[in-house]
């Protein structure tokens, strides 16, 4: 990334903390009054692993325990009971989170199943979509709410695991997959949208990874069939006589189509072929036992 694009980048963090500087001066207000307060009956006296592991477990956001911890450190640095500093680290963490939404949105507009016209537009689709999402008055209670902060922390590694996945996926290092999970963990702790992560992950399979996308429906049927034919050995005995039937098909237009046009197999029926041979495999009873029935 060029010094242009850092600009670039630069400038739309700042007009992002413009946009969120009138939280600052934000009250308390409903849950945040009342989480506050509770929080200043769990204040901590010292960063002891035991205090820490009390205050993320009984802090004021439920189920929350990242959200927790921040609340409680951000007290206990806070030099004031002003809720300025609060939204400050607010501000700080839904910066964070738009940072993690443009690296992934750059990452992923440079695959290479993305058309090229799109690839070379990269950075500037990029920085726009994750700007306005940003600004996007949807975010205004997750940055202006203090105990609403769970949803940016959630927001900021839901997207650094995403953006791991795909640097791994494309690189094929292990590492990130290993951050890839951690951020995953890191989500989860902090509100509980993150559990659609995996569909998420599975989403970008299927749209971005078109030769991982045919194996798919094969995997699908090995998860699904096997149990559906499991009891049911005459359904078996249909799928085998489908595969049956293809091969010699298969077989005489080897024959009969010119060399040329022979060299391109009859895609669809391939990868039915494929696909119960793979369901073969894993099918949980002797397949000499349901070819004889």
């Amino acid at each position: 990334m060029n010094n242009a694009k850092k600009g670039i980048l630069l400038v739309a963090a700042c007009l992002i903390v413009i946009v969120y500087a009138n939280s600052l001066r934000v009250p308390l207000y409903l849950d945040d009054s009342l989480g506050l307060d509770f929080m200043n009956s769990l204040r901590l006296d010292g960063l002891s692993f035991q205090g820490l592991y009390d205050v993320a477990l009984k802090g004021p956001v439920k189920n929350s325990p990242l959200a927790n911890l921040t609340l409680a450190l951000n007290a206990y640095f806070s030099k004031s009971p002003s809720p300025t500093g609060f939204h400050l680290v607010n501000i700080f963490f839904h910066l964070a989170a738009f940072l993690a939404v443009f690296l992934f949105l750059k990452e992923l507009l440079w695959l290479t199943s993305v058309p090229e016209n799109l690839r070379k537009k990269g950075f500037g689709l990029a920085i726009a979509a994750s700007a306005l999402w940003a600004v996007h008055p949807i975010q205004t209670q997750a940055v202006t709410f203090i105990t609403q902060r769970a949803t940016s922390l959630s927001a900021l590694f839901y997207f650094l695991t995403l953006l791991f996945y795909l640097k791994g996926r494309v690189r094929r290092k292990s590492l990130y997959y290993l951050a890839g999970g951690l951020s995953f963990a890191l989500a989860l702790g902090s509100k509980e949208i993150a559990v659609s992560l995996p569909l998420a992950v599975f989403l970008l399979e299927w749209v971005f990874f078109a030769t991982e996308k045919k194996k798919l429906p094969a995997l699908f049927g090995a998860a699904v069939l096997p149990r559906l034919l499991k009891r049911d050995q005459a359904g078996w005995a249909v799928l085998r006589r489908t595969k049956a039937a293809i091969l010699p098909t298969e077989s005489k237009l080897s024959g009969v189509i010119s060399s040329s046009a022979a060299s391109t197999p009859n895609v669809s029926s391939t990868n039915m072929i494929n696909s119960i041979t793979f369901i073969e495999s894993m099918m949980p009873f002797s397949r000499n036992d349901a070819s004889s029935g």
